[in-house]
């Protein structure tokens, strides 16, 4: 109903009234799009996805808003570049630069080379900026930089790209060889699949018995580091150790599934896998000990995120120091 009314408004137009009509909604539209990527900067730069609960902004915008994820991962790049470069939230309100063309420069601008990228692809399409970089940088600008590197074609196929080095191809060569017999297709998704269960079966081997596999690595908070400022330089007192027997990571790992336990504002966690730490609930710097009740997997963002609810963000001045009252 609401098309019908609406064109046969339009329709009733002359060419010269719709055209300049649709020149305004134009205009309106790129005015729209910096408002929004000012809006992302400045949620960005507050972390704000992670006091909701979200491990990064991408899985924020994805699974909070719903934007497809070539979309979000898009406006994400585009939001952090024009922060670097304000300029550019100007140019993009007066329709000069367009989100897929500064989605593809983006990782290729620094501060050295900024003078010369941006006047060179203004007013550029995507596929200008394309060329234009696969001229200046021939070796980075392969496919994995400017397209997703992984792409799903099927309930059970995915499609992955990626760039290798000279060594890799020649170890890929001699693997496709030696397992010919095995997969006389040669196709490198199976090859590339043999190696990968043969890698994760190895690494399993070095975990205890019965526990859950714990990364290499993986650190046991990053509160110490945060709240370093805020000790006299003076004041020598023996440090209790931070040791924490692999017995307790293990029975850590299990109870919290191997998934990053801070909940969201829903009731739900956040889920996370990558880059777990273990955090201490009541800081290590502040007394915390290491009991199972005081210890939790956290992501790196939110490990960071309960460190400044602590201890403020490192380098702030303007961040207020906030300690609660008790212990929990």
């Amino acid at each position: 109903m609401l098309f019908r009314t609406r064109f046969a408004a339009l329709d009733s137009q002359s060419d010269e009234k719709l055209l300049s009509s649709f020149a305004r909604l134009v205009a309106r539209e790129n005015n729209r799009k910096a408002e929004f990527l000012i809006f992302l900067s400045a949620i960005d730069a507050r972390r704000l996805y992670a006091k909701e609960g979200f491990s990064s902004f991408f899985s924020f915008l994805t699974e909070k808003y719903g934007f497809a994820e070539s979309s979000a991962l898009k406006r994400i790049q585009v939001s952090r570049l024009a922060h670097r470069y304000p300029f550019l939230f100007d140019e993009i309100a007066k329709g000069k630069r367009t989100l897929s063309a500064l989605s593809r420069l983006a990782p290729f601008v620094t501060d050295a080379n900024a003078h010369l990228l941006f006047p060179e692809s203004l007013g550029k399409s995507v596929r200008d900026v394309e060329r234009m970089l696969a001229r200046r940088f021939p070796e980075e600008a392969t496919p994995d930089r400017l397209v997703k590197p992984i792409k799903a074609l099927s309930e059970d196929k995915v499609q992955v790209s990626f760039t290798a080095g000279l060594e890799f191809e020649k170890d890929l060569l001699e693997a496709k060889a030696l397992l010919s017999h095995r997969f006389p297709e040669g196709k490198l998704g199976d090859v590339l699949g043999a190696a990968l269960k043969s890698l994760l079966k190895s690494l399993k081997k070095t975990q205890p018995k019965e526990a859950s596999p714990i990364p290499r690595g993986m650190k046991v908070t990053d509160q110490e580091s945060a709240a370093a400022p805020l000790r006299s330089s003076t004041t020598r007192v023996p440090r209790p150790s931070r040791y924490i027997p692999r017995e307790m990571k293990a029975a850590l790992w299990r109870r919290d599934d191997g998934r990053c336990s801070l909940k969201k504002p829903d009731g739900s966690v956040c889920g996370e896998t990558h880059f777990l730490e273990i955090d201490h609930c009541w800081p290590f710097a502040l007394g915390g000990k290491h009991t199972e009740e005081n210890l939790r997997l956290l992501c790196r963002t939110h490990n960071l995120l309960t460190a400044e609810s602590f201890f403020g963000r490192i380098g702030d001045p303007s961040a207020v120091k906030r300690r609660p009252l008790r212990a929990p």
